[in-house]
């Protein structure tokens, strides 16, 4: 009696184990002591596909990152055509400043006009002769300053300095005692923030400096 119930207690069992076996393989769910032998595991780490969402969120992403990167190029580009802009500005500035003093040095006579000095761009003249034949024009215009010299009443040279845009020349004359200066005054444009003002700049020159030099050092020398 004892054999018996225990051959029956374990068909019991083993029945019990196929019905949950099949009834699992129905519904789509496998015990965890045995696997299903209907259903073919995947790999870890496989997948089956991806979500519509998912591609909107990785196309809005790159999307968004082209715009920055446009952006940031755009903004690259306009700062160094400002450098650039700026550089040639300086470099002008330097050789016309140059350029004045050594014409205002060897000048021997000097005639200016001053025009429109009322408006927000001045335009200025300014001849400086040397002899009875040699002849150097400056004409000041916003942003650029035009020089010509000429000699017997001819155009010899003409010369081009482009400035910062919206930059304004005038020239001036002062007098300190015997000596004579010219002065060649540089506005810039005005700055966006009303405390900062265009700071003026200025280029002296003694008028003919060579001149007075060449004399004292002839005086000096024993006759």
């Amino acid at each position: 009696m004892i054999q018996s119930s225990a051959v029956f207690g374990r068909t019991g069992i083993a029945a019990r184990s196929r019905l949950l076996q099949e009834s699992s393989s129905r519904r789509g769910l496998c015990p965890p002591t045995s696997g299903c032998p209907g259903r073919r595991r995947l790999p870890r780490g496989a997948r089956r596909g991806i979500t519509i969402i998912e591609v909107i969120v990785v196309m809005t992403g790159v999307a968004t990152l082209l715009g920055l990167c446009a952006v940031t190029l755009q903004l690259l580009l306009r700062l160094s055509a400002d450098g650039q802009s700026r550089l040639g500005a300086a470099t002008a500035l330097d050789r016309l400043a140059s350029q004045f003093r050594a014409d205002v040095h060897a000048a021997d006579s000097v005639q200016g006009d001053e025009k429109a000095a009322g408006q927000a761009a001045p335009a200025a003249s300014l001849r400086l002769a040397s002899g009875s034949r040699h002849l150097v024009t400056y004409e000041a215009r916003a942003g650029r300053v035009l020089r010509v010299e000429s000699g017997t009443g001819r155009p010899t040279r003409h010369e081009s300095y482009v400035l910062d845009r919206g930059a304004g020349v005038r020239f001036e004359h002062r007098d300190d005692g015997r000596r004579r200066f010219l002065a060649m005054i540089v506005t810039g444009r005005a700055g966006k923030e009303p405390v900062d003002p265009p700071r003026p700049l200025e280029i002296l020159a003694l008028l003919g400096k060579d001149r007075l030099a060449l004399s004292a050092t002839k005086g000096g020398q024993p006759k």
